[in-house]
């Protein structure tokens, strides 16, 4: 088993007299193990020759081959094989399973040397142990190449994907219904509806104020779009908010792994979603000292600092977001869909867009106020339906052929 040396004597860079040191199983790959980039001169353990390593801490059973002199910390055992070193590896690489068995702790599992020992393990002859090896490699090859053929059958269902979304963000997916109300009438019905919502208060002057589309001399994209369609700023059809900047906005260190109010931020938009994972979370009195970006159930996130354009929909009805998000809420989801919309921020529409106002610097960022100038070809509101619903079906198609 592995013996820790003291944290003086842990380098960043070998020095003189030194070894490779390894702690646990974060430098493991398939088969051997990479280097660690850790060196100590205080030699607690030392793996002299080729051995397989076993992680013996969260996670246990996990093994790898060394075949160089190493140093080896307590979340790690050294296993000196009488046996052929590969066939001891690829045997207790299904092992780990019953290996967890002999572990033992509540919250985090260990196991110790007595364990390792008591684990059975079949030994056929030394011949027969070659064999297995070499029929393991020949099988092996062919999972590569399986693995290779899956990663390029993923890249082209991704690239057809995205075609797909393309072709119908632009009108060509589905045919078009002369019956289907134009997207101009759909227009007046969100114009009116700002109009409400400001006479109420819930928005002011200025949201009501329109943008011209700014078109580039290139605009192939937009060519030959339905007739029935518009094109139209993004501001016209979506509120924009932007998360709370001031004194208000809650430190790092005072936000919990726990709670009822979730703070977004670029890292929890996965899929399109807002994933819990890593999700961290306000206080009631944080989040009532908040005076903008509060979330609403199917709100728009979308990220303009860092990873730019990166999005997600929210299924919550109550949160807020980090400053490098904005907002992009629906005036009236009975008009706009919020799905829609998620669909024009994964289009390559948003990186022709995005393009327009890219500033240049070494952190990619974007002003709100650029957002709102987006270009979107707008469908009437039953081909909104009608190309989510042939987005949905095509997918399906090819992630069943995938």
């Amino acid at each position: 088993m592995g013996s820790s040396p003291s944290g003086n004597n842990i380098y960043n860079k070998p020095i003189l007299n030194c070894v490779e040191f390894h702690q646990g199983k974060s430098h493991f790959s398939e088969v051997y193990v990479n280097e660690s980039k850790k060196w100590t001169t205080e030699i607690t353990q030392l793996i002299e020759t080729d051995a397989v390593l076993m992680s013996v801490r969260a996670p246990v059973g996990d093994v790898n081959i060394i075949n160089r002199p190493i140093v080896i910390g307590r979340g790690i055992a050294g296993l000196i094989p009488q046996i052929n070193i590969k066939y001891l590896f690829y045997y207790l690489s299904l092992e780990k399973e019953g290996l967890e068995q002999n572990a033992s702790g509540s919250t985090f599992k260990s196991i110790t040397v007595k364990g390792i020992k008591k684990h059975l393990i079949a030994v056929p002859p030394l011949n027969e142990q070659t064999r297995i090896i070499k029929q393991i490699n020949k099988s092996l090859v062919l999972v590569c190449a399986i693995k290779q053929n899956q990663n390029e059958l993923n890249l082209i269902s991704t690239n057809l994907k995205q075609k797909i979304l393309d072709i119908s963000m632009q009108g060509k997916l589905i045919p078009q219904n002369i019956n289907d109300e134009p997207a101009s009438i759909l227009l007046d019905k969100i114009r009116a509806e700002k109009q409400k919502l400001f006479k109420e208060g819930k928005i002011k002057k200025k949201d009501l104020e329109e943008i011209q589309p700014t078109l580039d001399e290139d605009n192939a994209y937009y060519q030959n779009i339905p007739k029935s369609w518009s094109l139209v700023c993004l501001k016209t059809i979506v509120y924009i908010l932007n998360g709370d900047r001031g004194k208000n906005y809650p430190s790092k260190e005072k936000l919990s792994f726990s709670g009822n109010i979730p703070f977004i931020s670029a890292i929890n938009l996965k899929n399109g979603l807002v994933s819990k994972e890593s999700l961290k979370y306000l206080n009631d009195e944080q989040y009532n000292l908040l005076r903008s970006g509060k979330i609403k159930k199917d709100d728009i996130l979308f990220c303009i600092r860092g990873s730019l354009a990166k999005n997600g929909i929210s299924k919550f009805t109550k949160g807020a977001i980090a400053s490098s998000l904005v907002i992009l809420r629906s005036y009236n989801k009975r008009l706009i869909s919020p799905l829609f919309l998620l669909a024009y921020c994964n289009s390559t529409q948003i990186s022709s867009e995005l393009n327009k106002y890219n500033n240049g610097t070494a952190q990619p960022n974007l002003a709100a106020s650029d957002l709102s100038k987006f270009v979107i070809a707008l469908p009437p509101k039953m081909q909104q339906h009608k190309i989510l619903r042939a987005i949905y079906r095509v997918n399906n198609i090819v992630d069943f052929i995938k």
